[in-house]
């Protein structure tokens, strides 16, 4: 999900939506890779009553792992018919890399099982596998100049002519970004010509009004 105070929450969601029997002795893991994760970040956020939350290290990754509580019971700690479960934990991504784009997160479902505890009766169901991306936005900006009026006709910049600026903002990003402001201030040596400001996407703060020496879109 997005960031929340600096941090990346980690929803799962387990559904026993059309079944018609309960489930048990169920085991959840999340590896976090430590190549991109701040390992010792890794917090439970929502974890609900008849279910552990674990941290298992090694190889320098971390498993998450969430199960039934061994001394709980149903129907706390077992998915019933028609009954939906979420999960939430949460980490920070690396600062001091360059992260991969989008970060992949895959969860598993390693164990779930028909009956509750050891029973030779019971149905070990397949393992359940699901995959989220993380993506992040780019930004990048270019700007060029154009002699718009040469009032001399000198194909020189000279006092009294005008130049136009024009500024691209890309995104090379797999992922919107949102609320961005882009600011500029021109050569203190120009003037900004009131109204001359426009943009193709957003709007234009402070730029248009006589006394600006600054754009901000």
């Amino acid at each position: 999900g997005p960031l929340v105070n600096g941090r990346v929450p980690i929803t799962l969601v387990l559904s026993n939506i059309g079944g018609n029997a309960p489930a048990f002795d169920i085991v959840i893991t999340d590896v976090l890779d430590g190549a991109i994760w701040e390992l010792a970040s890794i917090a439970a956020d929502s974890i609900p009553s008849g279910f552990l939350f674990n941290e298992i290290a090694g190889g320098g990754n971390t498993t998450v792992e969430i199960s039934s509580d061994p001394a709980g019971s149903s129907p706390d700690n077992s998915i019933e018919p028609g009954e939906q479960i979420t999960f939430v934990f949460s980490a920070v991504l690396r600062t001091d890399i360059t992260l991969p784009n989008p970060v992949l997160n895959t969860a598993t479902v390693t164990e779930i099982n028909s009956l509750p505890g050891v029973d030779g009766n019971e149905r070990d169901y397949s393992d359940l596998t699901d995959n989220a991306s993380l993506g992040f936005s780019e930004l990048d900006s270019t700007k060029a100049d154009a002699l718009l009026v040469d009032n001399n006709g000198n194909g020189q910049a000279n006092p009294g002519d005008t130049i136009r600026y024009t500024i691209e903002v890309d995104n090379n990003g797999t992922t919107d970004a949102n609320g961005v402001l882009f600011t500029d201030t021109p050569d203190s040596n120009t003037t900004l010509i009131v109204g001359s400001v426009t943009t193709s996407q957003g709007t234009v703060l402070i730029g248009n009004t006589a006394g600006d020496v600054t754009v901000s879109v």
